[in-house]
């Protein structure tokens, strides 16, 4: 992130300090043992994972060079039994904004945690600059305790309910997707594949997230993925397709659990089977689509319950 010259280092490690108490699943760490991954809780300490780098000596390129080295080898150098996060401050001279570079592993963190974090960060950091007392909003339910919460939910009716979803709409055939011609085994790797990068304009990105849900009363979800199901038959002629969504999984499920300020990786993936609708036009699709996506049950989150029981829980201790 760009941050402006005069942030001061010593408050940003006080920050961090307040934050790395503040926020559990910071103070996360992961071991094996006999196979089997430990997730435990360590106490605050006072080894801040926060450095500052000064690179105002180098000109532009070479401080583009630094950043990008520095920035690899500490991606590279988490241990998740020691440290799960990194901070660096890259001080650039005065004549340029700095420069705040953030690692956390994806373990502990998700898009929900980033916007918490990012928006605590600043205010911890406005507070500390102005009245020297850090004062965030009150925690709420940790991570552990939706952990423990979850280890008994799959017993319950309500995820009981939902097996017959996955199941029968899991039991089709499903077709592989087709090949332009066969490789090598050794051929198959993310060295060989490309990226095609489409931009959307200003005007029909608006159109696009705004006018099309409006005209259609849906959600972008929607209008994407019935763009992706016409494109794939086009491609392939198949009249469905198997994808696998991803939520944020912060669902409702205990009256007593409140995760809107709780940082950790809630994510939940589950698959759909999405169908086209045999009439051609756009909007029965659209709607079809929507309905489709709406007989979900609980958003997705009962599949990896079901699926992985007694598999997907870390111990914490």
């Amino acid at each position: 992130m760009e941050v402006v010259p005069n942030l001061k280092p010593d408050l940003l490690e006080k920050v961090w300090r307040k934050l790395l108490i503040h926020h559990d699943a910071l103070r996360l760490r992961y071991v094996e043992n006999d196979s089997q991954s430990q997730q435990f809780y360590v106490n605050p300490s006072d080894r801040i994972p926060f450095t500052t780098i000064d690179l105002s000596q180098l000109t532009e390129n070479e401080q583009h060079k630094a950043i990008t080295r520095i920035t690899s080898q500490l991606k590279t150098s988490l241990n998740l039994s020691e440290s799960i996060l990194q901070c660096v401050l890259f001080q650039l001279g005065t004549s340029q904004n700095h420069r705040l570079l953030i690692i956390i592993h994806h373990l502990i963190i998700d898009s929900v945690s980033w916007r918490i974090l990012l928006t605590d960060l600043a205010t911890a950091y406005k507070q500390i600059e102005t009245v020297l007392n850090i004062e965030l909003p009150p925690k709420t339910t940790s991570f552990q305790t939706w952990a423990n919460k979850l280890i008994n939910y799959p017993q319950s009716q309500a995820v009981v309910d939902e097996l017959d979803y996955w199941l029968s709409n899991l039991d089709s055939q499903i077709t592989s997707l087709p090949l332009d011609y066969q490789a090598e085994e050794t051929q198959n790797a993310v060295a060989s594949t490309a990226q095609i990068n489409v931009n959307l304009n200003p005007e029909e990105t608006r159109d696009l997230l705004e006018e099309v849900p409006k005209a259609y009363k849906t959600q972008i979800n929607d209008i994407l993925l019935t763009a992706l199901l016409q494109t794939f038959n086009q491609w392939t002629t198949l009249p469905s397709v198997l994808i696998d969504l991803e939520g944020h999984g912060r669902e409702d499920l205990f009256s007593d659990v409140d995760l809107s300020r709780t940082v950790g990786w809630f994510t939940t993936i589950f698959p759909v089977l999405l169908k086209l609708d045999n009439n051609r036009n756009l909007e029965v699709i659209i709607k079809s689509v929507k309905e489709q996506l709406r007989q979900i049950p609980a958003r997705g989150l009962g599949y990896g319950l079901l699926r992985y029981p007694g598999q997907t829980h870390l111990k914490l201790s």
